[in-house]
């Protein structure tokens, strides 16, 4: 009965995990796991799989690379030598067409490149007694592969945080136009409101000067008149005074009356023009409140353009701590085998 096989790409379904992470498993942990050639590609079988089950778990149970080694020599015994790794046209098609990870991803697998590295070089100075001339060169020459890799990754990490500063430098100028555009279009709306205000004002002045200039001009014609009417009833008293002195006094009394109920009218008109006046001055103080309104609007915009500096500052401060994580990730070199 033909034994179930897998291919690296069913392998990373089997463990629902990141083809880039497989293939470092891979690579890392080769002595203890059991494959055969199937032409140019490798097919590993049930317990090649439950090993690299067993290392998931331990990875995620925060055990590093040197104690799962440790924990597979417990498990399965030491097994030979890691094989040498093959040329670039035994590569799997498939690992070809493997897209580049994301930038998440990345950091991933640098933290993930490093950790297999170091516990490459601790077996290999454990091994470094028992290991023949032609290990060493093998483990020499798959330390170049791991750190032309590792350079592969930084160069990628590099250029990915590069396009990420492009972007945010985009951003913030975007950010300022807006703002400018914003603090122009206030600055336009308090001069159109100022201009409406001025206009609004000068045509309450003018109208109350238009109606004031017109109810003298009636109040002194109506005097003229009162003084006319009143130089010819005294001289009709003069000739008529015995006569006519009750209906002159009668006649005085209605007229008394209408002129008082005129200038009552009039007191009315009067009060009806204080009401505009007032209402004038309310229409005035909405006006300054809505002014005001505006100024508390554009220190808003002031304290959010502020936000905004914080927070680029702050994005400023990560990439810089990213920077530092980089440059502070030790590096051991790898140490020759001694020849016995």
């Amino acid at each position: 009965m033909t034994k179930k096989t897998y291919s690296i790409s069913e392998l990373a379904v089997q463990l629902q995990l990141p083809r880039t992470t497989i293939n470092d498993w891979l690579k890392s942990f080769a002595p203890y796991l059991e494959y055969e050639m199937k032409g140019k590609r490798k097919e590993y079988n049930n317990n090649a799989l439950n090993v690299l089950k067993n290392i998931s778990i331990w990875k995620n149970d925060g055990k590093s690379a040197s104690s799962i080694q440790k924990l597979l020599e417990e498990t399965y015994g030491i097994r030979g030598e890691v094989a040498e790794v093959e040329n670039n046209e035994n590569i799997d098609s498939e690992e070809l067409n493997e897209n580049t990870p994301a930038s998440g991803e990345l950091m991933q697998v640098v933290h993930s490149d490093l950790e297999m590295l170091l516990a490459n070089v601790e077996k290999m100075n454990e091994k470094r007694i028992r290991s023949t001339k032609r290990a060493a060169w093998s483990g020499v020459f798959f330390m170049f592969l791991v750190l032309c890799g590792i350079a592969a990754i930084a160069y990628f990490v590099y250029f990915s945080l590069n396009n990420m500063q492009q972007k945010n430098d985009s951003a913030n100028q975007k950010y300022s136009e807006q703002i400018a555009a914003l603090k122009q279009q206030n600055k336009q709306q308090l001069e159109e409101i100022s201009r409406l205000r001025k206009i609004e004002l000068d045509k309450l002045d003018k109208n109350f000067n238009i109606r004031n200039q017109k109810f003298q001009q009636e109040l002194a014609a109506q005097r003229a008149e009162l003084n006319a009417e009143f130089n010819k009833l005294a001289k009709n008293v003069k000739a008529q005074r015995d006569m006519e002195i009750l209906k002159l006094r009668e006649a005085f009394a209605a007229e008394q009356k209408i002129i008082l109920e005129k200038l009552i009218a009039r007191e009315k008109e009067l009060t009806k023009i204080n009401e505009n006046l007032k209402e004038l001055q309310r229409t005035i103080d909405n006006l300054r409140k809505l002014n005001s309104d505006l100024q508390t609007q554009n220190q808003s915009l002031t304290t959010s353009l502020q936000q905004a500096l914080q927070e680029k500052k702050q994005l400023e401060q990560q990439k810089d701590e990213l920077n530092r994580a980089l440059n502070e990730t030790p590096f051991v070199p790898l140490q020759a085998g001694v020849m016995q």
